[in-house]
């Protein structure tokens, strides 16, 4: 009929396709995932082959700069021209010198290139700089190497620093973009070279549609700063179509397992669990029309009398809960001391179990003292955390098992103290006030202290009890009244005796 729910046997068998489904999808991410993680591995692989190229096209490049800057000193031609710009300030001849490289070449010329040679004196002030070559260098050395340079002393002074600072006193500047081609011959794959500072000449993603594979890594310089990313392509595309098939054949498995399973599983439900359901389903339907009493008999497999069992004890637990939840209706939610309806419930009965025996009662009214001030000034979160702390300060005060501490509202708490005169009484607020001192809870606000702390008022009677319970509440409210007109952090008491 309409508004009918939907049968175990329909509900079992859309649960089945919907996990048959989810084994599908979760079979297409892990190929997914495992694909990835290969082009990954790939990718660290290829960036680590990269690297090595790199740093072997580099010494390659210092090598060679190292050989030229040894044949230029060991020619006396640059020393008689550094000489003769001493001697009378003609820089010519020096200038030719260090322009002849750049212009005429030199050995290596087709493995590096080339684009400045600069002069300095041994305190590396700059002395020249070749006329050829790169224009508008500033006339100094880079301040990592003036730093490491000056740091060095004797013998020191006249060894290759970078692969670029040769004998200690000529700069040899080159251009690595131009060895670098190198990398392509050494990895055997197209590899572009931008500034580590520029946008990425690829996008770092591949597919089954793009099936050139980027492999970055960044070049760092002698300072330790990014310089150039080297960006090399993979073809990926038997890989991609590796796993590809790899994905179809283990969606077509899932695809089969999960049909074949769900026709076994529907054959063994329906003998062993459809039909007795059907028999529990009235007896079921008795609880829920409020007969709780009913027995419930089930039938077929074993699992379905545990089932029947099992609800049995749901019902028994469910009267448990409720009996549980009562109590917890009578604590404070934030404090976990007892709430206000439950405190004056049991000093109803404690009242009237004192007038029968003619026992004595006190009750302490507590309040914090300029609570507000410090909610204003802490916020409320650090407010509840105060309110926290003193409830454990209160309930540790109120030991005996027939003593209740509640919260009574807001900063307010009361402390019921059965069979217990006023000087008992006098002794649990100062034993209180004690404990909320040791505290410390800072209190920037407060008009007494820099500290957190309580004004309470004590009510105590031994009378023949003709009045209510909450007469005595107003007296201890009274005594709490006394003690803020004192000043506050103090305690008060009215005591009722005997006509």
């Amino acid at each position: 009929m309409a508004g009918q729910r939907l049968s175990i046997r329909s509900a079992t068998t859309l649960t089945l396709i919907g996990v048959g489904t989810l084994f599908v999808l979760l079979s297409w991410s892990t190929s997914s995932y495992f694909r990835n993680a290969a082009l990954e591995a790939q990718t660290k692989s290829l960036a680590r082959i990269i690297e090595v190229a790199s740093q072997q096209v580099l010494r390659d490049v210092e090598q060679l700069a190292m050989e030229l800057g040894t044949a230029l000193h060991t020619e006396d031609n640059l020393a008689q021209a550094y000489t003769r710009l001493q001697h009378d300030g003609n820089p010519q001849p020096l200038l030719k010198l260090l322009d002849d490289p750049l212009v005429n070449g030199f050995v290596g010329n087709s493995e590096i290139e080339l684009v400045k040679l600069r002069l300095y004196t041994p305190e590396l002030t700059f002395v020249t700089q070749s006329r050829a070559g790169l224009k508008g260098l500033p006339p100094a050395l880079p301040a990592f190497l003036q730093a490491q340079a000056s740091r060095r002393t004797g013998a020191e002074r006249l060894k290759a620093l970078g692969g670029l600072w040769l004998q200690g006193y000529l700069e040899i500047l080159v251009n690595p973009t131009f060895s670098m081609a190198k990398v392509e011959t050494i990895t055997h794959m197209p590899v572009f070279i931008s500034l580590a500072s520029a946008p990425p000449p690829l996008a770092r993603t591949t597919s089954q549609e793009n099936d050139m594979l980027p492999i970055t890594f960044t070049l760092e310089g002698d300072d330790g700063q990014a310089v150039y990313r080297l960006t090399g392509l993979e073809d990926v595309s038997q890989l991609n179509r590796d796993m590809y098939r790899a994905q179809v054949l283990v969606i077509a498995s899932f695809i089969s397992i999960t049909f074949i399973t769900l026709l076994l599983v529907l054959l063994m439900l329906d003998r062993g669990l459809f039909r007795p359901i059907r028999g529990m389903l009235l007896g079921i339907e008795s609880y829920r029309n409020g007969e709780l009493e009913t027995t419930n008999r089930p039938s077929g497999l074993r699992e379905l009398h545990t089932l029947g069992a099992t609800f049995n004890d749901m019902m028994a637990q469910n009267r448990r809960d409720m009996r549980q939840l009562e109590r917890y209706s009578n604590i404070d939610d934030l404090t976990n001391l007892a709430n206000r309806r439950y405190f004056d419930k049991r000093l109803k009965e404690e009242w009237s179990r004192a007038s029968r025996q003619q026992a004595p009662i006190a009750v302490l009214f507590i309040d914090i003292d300029y609570f507000k001030r410090f909610n204003d000034h802490y916020g409320h979160p650090n407010g509840d955390k105060c309110l926290q702390r003193i409830a454990v300060a209160i309930e540790g005060a109120a030991r005996r098992e027939s003593d209740i501490a509640a919260r009574y509202g807001g900063e307010e708490f009361v402390i019921m103290l059965p069979d217990t005169e006023l000087e008992g009484a006098r002794r649990v607020a100062e034993k209180l006030q004690q404990a909320v001192g040791q505290l410390r809870i800072e209190h920037a606000r407060s008009r007494i202290g820099p500290h957190v702390t309580l004004s309470i008022g004590i009510a105590a009677t031994r009378a023949q009890f003709p009045e209510s319970p909450d007469q005595l509440l107003a007296m201890a409210d009274r005594a709490l009244y006394q003690a803020k007109a004192r000043g506050r952090n103090c305690t008060e008491a009215i005591v009722e005796e005997d006509d």
